[in-house]
């Protein structure tokens, strides 16, 4: 096992740079969700007096419950004083415009500090809403350790996961060919069949907490090539490819 404190050439290392996902790979995207619902709640309250405590405990049941992408609709349907002064469009809004109250992972800093002591690039591929994102990638203060960052929305929604531009992009900024690079993320419906098929190293990160851990793979095309049940076992991984 190599030190953590030794220094290594790249010409020595068999990767050339890794790109992780952002979204319940870096931090929990449930955080997410309650910090975002949290915003919205306070707002509530603020402007029509229903307690954010209430509000905030109908929306986190609604999404416990599997409800999706129309959240604020499925909530405002209940709510008949509300049905005239404030729209599911302007909910939305604010949700994807509140300061996120999110944190890295346990053992996510250290392992990224790790990497970059060891003089690996480190890249980030997010899909979602680009202002959303940025602040989210702001929040984790992520410039610290990771110097290229993609954000697919930016060329727009067509160009999200699974679209190759992003992964093409990376290999075009690094002068790399894809066998010395790697994609780190937790989706299997869209985050790693691109980049296998173009020749990546995948990795996903499987933990009970995020929202897709009992997700499978539809194929194994869209399996990561490892799987890792915890941050630590990651690093143990790329230390191996190292």
């Amino acid at each position: 096992m190599i030190s953590p404190f030794s220094s290594l050439n790249m010409s020595r290392s068999i990767l050339k740079g890794i790109a992780f996902d952002l979204d319940d790979t870096l931090y929990l995207e449930r955080d997410y969700v309650m910090s975002g619902f949290r915003a919205v709640a306070t707002r509530i309250e603020e402007d029509f007096g229903i307690p954010s405590r209430k509000v905030l405990q109908e929306l986190w049941r609604l999404f416990q419950g599997g409800v999706r992408g129309n959240t604020f609709d499925l909530w405002l349907s209940t709510q008949r004083e509300l049905a005239h002064k404030v729209s599911a469009h302007e909910l939305v809004g604010l949700y994807r415009s509140h300061k996120p109250e999110i944190e890295l992972m346990p053992g996510t800093p250290g392992l990224l500090g790790y990497l970059r002591q060891r003089g690996i690039p480190l890249a980030l591929i997010s899909d979602g809403f680009l202002k959303s994102q940025q602040r989210k990638a702001k929040v984790l203060e992520l410039e610290k350790w990771i110097e290229i960052m993609i954000y697919t929305d930016a060329w727009g929604k067509p160009f999200w996961k699974p679209h190759a531009r992003a992964f093409e992009e990376i290999m075009r900024l690094w002068s790399s060919g894809p066998e010395r690079l790697v994609y780190v993320a937790d989706n299997p419906e869209k985050d790693f069949v691109t980049p296998r098929r173009l020749g990546w190293k995948t990795v996903r990160l499987r933990l009970p907490a995020q929202l897709r851990y009992r997700n499978d793979p539809f194929s194994v095309e869209y399996a990561a090539e490892v799987e890792v049940g915890s941050v630590e076992h990651l690093k143990g991984v790329l230390e191996e490819w190292l």
